[in-house]
């Protein structure tokens, strides 16, 4: 069963919210007598993950922590009055997977269980190396404490809601990696070129050493060469993942900070075409 879209979010004062106006992931509905034996149940890993993977949908696509996200939504209260209301407008993902797994199990599908065993199936195949390195950092052990633990009830699901994010961030770096391997330095000091950005990551910078705020860019071009530059143009910055159409200089040659083996050409001058 896919969730169901259709309606708004009911948002209440107070830690509670209705996501879609129809699930309700809090605990009001649940006997008070049942909670107990409820939340101590145990399912199987791969259930927990397919409920992680839900879990980061119905927050469009965002990790959230377990204490929630908080903002400013007008409301109206009982005599029709709008007023701007300091309210949970999205539940931490750990929460959302209890409400999954105890209460809207038929949200998990063949389809979707199939998805969490191969983040489970990569993320073991990563460790590997990580266990054999024996170097690995607490948050890197509490990863391998989860992939060597068969079932999980619902006090132990907090490391796993953020494993999905974690394995499309690790994909995504090995994307870039990939590609990169393919860079190269292109056009000499001062060559303008019209090209075709492909953005992959922009950092936002409020107090830059000289000029006005704005952000440093990591891109490649459509040939799979590497560039970084600065911008205060938002439709730049703010466009990670998308693809943009920009006339440029080279400033110069060199590597990439995050990969020296990584040919990068820095630009400057760098105008929307």
């Amino acid at each position: 069963m896919k969730i169901d879209k259709s309606g708004q979010h009911i948002f209440q004062q107070g830690h509670e919210m209705i996501y879609f106006g129809k699930y309700d992931f809090g605990t009001e509905h649940i006997p008070y007598q049942e909670l107990d034996i409820v939340y101590k149940r145990k399912h199987p890993k791969d259930r927990v993950m397919a409920s992680a993977i839900i879990a980061l949908d119905f927050n469009d696509g965002e990790y959230v922590k377990k204490a929630g996200k908080y903002e400013f939504v007008e409301m109206n209260d009982a005599n029709d009055i709008t007023s701007n209301q300091y309210v949970l407008t999205k539940m931490g993902n750990s929460n959302i997977m209890k409400g999954i797994l105890t209460t809207y199990p038929a949200l998990i599908t063949d389809e979707i269980i199939e998805k969490a065993k191969k983040i489970i199936s990569q993320i073991e195949m990563d460790f590997m190396f990580k266990v054999l390195g024996d170097d690995m950092n607490d948050f890197e052990q509490s990863i391998n404490q989860f992939l060597t633990t068969s079932e999980f009830d619902s006090s132990q699901l907090g490391v796993c809601a953020y494993l999905p994010t974690y394995f499309t961030r690790e994909e995504d770096k090995r994307t870039i990696a990939e590609r990169g391997e393919k860079s190269k330095h292109f056009g000499d000091i001062g060559d303008k070129f019209d090209l075709e950005l492909d953005i992959i990551s922009a950092k936002f910078i409020a107090s830059p050493q000289f000029g006005n705020p704005g952000y440093m860019v990591n891109a490649f071009t459509q040939d799979n060469n590497r560039v970084s530059f600065f911008t205060i143009k938002d439709e730049i910055g703010e466009g990670v993942g998308k693809t943009v159409k920009v006339n440029a200089k080279v400033k110069s040659h060199g590597n990439c900070w995050s990969d020296v083996s990584t040919k990068e050409t820095k630009l400057n001058y760098v105008k929307l075409n």
